[in-house]
């Protein structure tokens, strides 16, 4: 209608190589009585909604094995924290706040999932490829999320309801053995979501679009 050309092609922004350059990841497993370690790398706002997320975890029958890591600031931050207070005193939790974004990337090391549980609001989290860049599984409930998210590398819940979320992360724990495949399948994923692959992408559009 307004003399836009098709087709149209979409690039990620991709994440930044330097970022990672001096890191090593390694497939993640979830070993016996250990803690199901999940971190939160988003805002903490209704739209990205970490309130039903702590709801999921109050309601999953694995609480007490789950240690949660909460990075970055949103005008929930203190809701979520009184929530926590009131109702996961069972549960590990930290709220870290902001950090650094190149730091990022040290905190999910030693991870065994990522979450986004965002619905009908993100196009493309950028919580799933600096994820999967780090060799990440990634957990969610918004099923656009599914073309952003490379194959075998994460698991959504059946729909977007706390309880559905409380479900996955049960499963999970009960299949301990999900971490390992997901893990395996993001670090071969892994340089596809770099701001250099994207670069190639853009690079061949353009050469492409000029012949």
């Amino acid at each position: 209608q307004y003399g836009v050309k098709k087709p149209i092609h979409v690039i990620s922004n991709g994440v930044d190589d330097s970022y990672l350059q001096n890191l090593n990841f390694t497939i993640r497993f979830l070993k016996p009585n250990e803690h199901l370690r999940i971190i939160w790398s988003s805002r903490l706002s209704k739209e990205k909604r970490i309130l039903p997320f702590l709801e999921s975890i109050k309601q999953s029958k694995c609480h007490k094995n789950i240690q949660l890591t909460v990075i970055g600031d949103g005008n929930q931050l203190q809701e979520a924290k009184a929530f926590a207070k009131a109702n996961l005193t069972d549960t590990k939790i930290v709220f870290l706040g902001l950090v650094p974004h190149e730091e990022l990337f040290q905190y999910e090391k030693d991870q065994h999932l990522s979450i986004i549980n965002s619905y009908g609001f993100d196009t493309q989290g950028m919580t799933i490829l600096e994820a999967i860049a780090c060799g990440l599984p990634v957990i969610y409930a918004d099923p656009a999320m599914d073309e952003n998210i490379p194959d075998h590398c994460g698991l959504r819940a059946k729909n977007n309801t706390p309880a559905a979320m409380a479900e996955l992360l049960d499963y999970i724990f009960e299949n301990p053995e999900l971490i390992k495949a997901m893990s395996k399948a993001a670090l071969r994923a892994s340089p596809s979501v770099m701001q250099s692959a994207q670069i190639k992408k853009l690079l061949n559009l353009y050469q492409s679009s000029s012949n």
